[in-house]
């Protein structure tokens, strides 16, 4: 621009990557024999590519004028295109304002994209430790139709659901391949001061929003009680996902 002392800076670039994991336990792991697993450690086996192009690019604005010692602007864009189908756009827009030397403002507003791993997605299932509280167990303070929900007999709630010495509960856990991206959108605000009556001196704050969409994490079974006993119907999808035996016990 006139007002620039510098021009367009841009960079283009294309990347192309294959990933492989490949577990092969031994049969100590396969059957959990060995002390401190607490389940099996089970074969994986799986391949992922993705080819990519990206390109940045950072724009001078004003340099040197009133109240405005430098004005940039920089934006950022990258295709992915992964072998299990998925394809993501992810970017980034930032403005730079210095008004004097002594200070400067930013700010930024980017969107990040997580694929699932392949341990996420293709881990086979297995029973695993995925636990260590059951909300109905012996002293509990929830009530009798609330931990029918939970699929506590009347009987069993009489008793007294015995709880896990080891505080530690089985769960049905593994990868899943329909899995899809998360994505992260991303708001920053920030301020550098660099006072020249300090020399060396600089302090930096900034404030981060991020919002985070189709999360890939895992349940769990704390996660899976509390919403069985929010949706208060023993039928719901996440009640179903919770089995005990015969004395009541998860």
């Amino acid at each position: 621009t006139p007002w620039a002392n510098d021009g367009l800076k841009v960079v283009f670039g294309t990347e192309y990557r294959r990933d492989t994991l490949t577990t092969n336990p031994d049969n100590e792991l396969l059957t959990a024999d060995l002390a401190g697993f607490g389940s099996p450690v089970v074969p994986v086996n799986a391949l992922s590519h993705v080819w990519e192009a990206f390109t940045e690019a950072r724009m001078p604005l004003v340099h040197d004028a009133p109240f405005v010692k430098s004005l940039d602007f920089e934006a950022g864009y990258r295709y992915s295109s992964y072998s299990e189908g998925f394809n993501t756009n992810t970017y980034k827009f930032g403005v730079e304002w210095a008004p004097t030397s002594d200070v400067r403002l930013r700010a930024s507003y980017n969107q990040a994209v997580r694929v699932p791993n392949l341990q996420e997605l293709f881990q086979p299932q297995h029973v695993g430790l995925d636990g260590s509280t059951d909300f109905c167990a012996a002293g509990t303070k929830l009530t009798a139709l609330q931990c029918s929900y939970l699929g506590v007999t009347a009987a069993e709630y009489a008793a007294g659901v015995p709880g896990s010495p080891a505080s530690q509960y089985n769960g049905l856990i593994g990868g899943a391949a329909n899995l899809k991206p998360e994505t992260a959108k991303t708001t920053n605000l920030g301020v550098v001061l660099t006072p020249s009556f300090l020399p060396g001196f600089s302090a930096t704050v900034d404030y981060t929003d991020i919002k985070i969409t189709n999360l890939v994490q895992s349940y769990g079974s704390n996660t899976i009680q509390a919403n069985c006993l929010a949706s208060a119907d023993p039928t719901s999808s996440w009640c179903k996902l919770i089995h005990r035996t015969v004395l009541g016990d998860i």
